[in-house]
C-alpha cells in the first residue's frame, strides 16, 4: 500500500466464503451494494492539507476466480463428475453450494452435460440466484475382461 498526493492504493483480500458474493469492479468499499464499475466517494479520502476538506475516495474491486464456483449474474455455475454406472442407474451426490454441502438426486439415464438447477442456491442479494450444476459423466478408459463382457451383454440388452 502506498500514499502520495495522487491518492492511496490498497489491496483488499476477501474471505473465500465471501468471494462469490462480490462482482469484479464493484463500486464502493463504503457501500458494496452499489452497481458495478468504478466509484467515487466524495470526501471519504485522505484529509486535506492545512485543515481543508478530505479528498475523494476512488474504489475499484477485482475478484480472483474461485476454484469451485463461477458467477454468472445471480447464478452460480459448478460441475460435478459422476461415474458411468451412476449416470445409468441414478444416485445421490453431494454438491458444494455457497451454503455448504447439499445432497441432490441424479436421475436414471443422466447424460454428459445434463444440467440441474438448484433454485435459490445462487448469489444472495437483492434477488436470489440459482446454482446450476453441469454433470460430467466419467467414462472408464480400461476394462477388465469380465467388465468388457458385461458391457457387451448390456449393449445387446439396450
Amino acid at each position: 500500500m502506498f500514499c502520495d498526493p495522487h491518492g492511496l492504493r490498497a489491496r483488499v483480500i476477501v474471505a473465500d466464503d465471501q468471494r462469490p458474493l462480490i462482482e469484479s469492479n464493484w463500486r464502493s468499499v463504503v457501500d458494496l451494494e452499489k452497481c458495478a464499475g468504478r466509484s467515487r466517494e466524495k470526501e471519504k479520502g485522505n484529509a486535506g492539507l492545512h485543515g481543508t476538506q478530505a479528498g475523494d475516495l476512488y474504489v475499484r474491486l477485482s475478484v480472483m476466480p474461485d476454484k469451485h464456483f463461477i458467477r454468472a449474474g445471480g447464478d452460480i455455475l459448478t460441475t460435478a463428475t459422476i461415474k458411468l454406472t451412476d449416470a445409468l442407474l441414478g444416485t445421490t451426490i453431494q454438491i458444494q453450494t455457497l451454503d455448504g454441502l447439499k445432497d441432490i438426486e441424479v436421475s436414471v439415464g443422466t447424460r454428459q452435460g445434463d444440467q440441474m438447477r438448484l433454485k435459490g442456491l445462487g448469489v444472495h442479494g437483492r434477488s436470489q440466484g440459482d446454482q446450476i450444476v453441469t454433470l460430467s459423466v466419467e467414462t472408464p478408459k480400461r476394462f477388465s475382461t469380465k467388465a468388457k463382457k458385461l458391457i457387451e451383454e448390456l449393449a445387446k440388452e439396450l
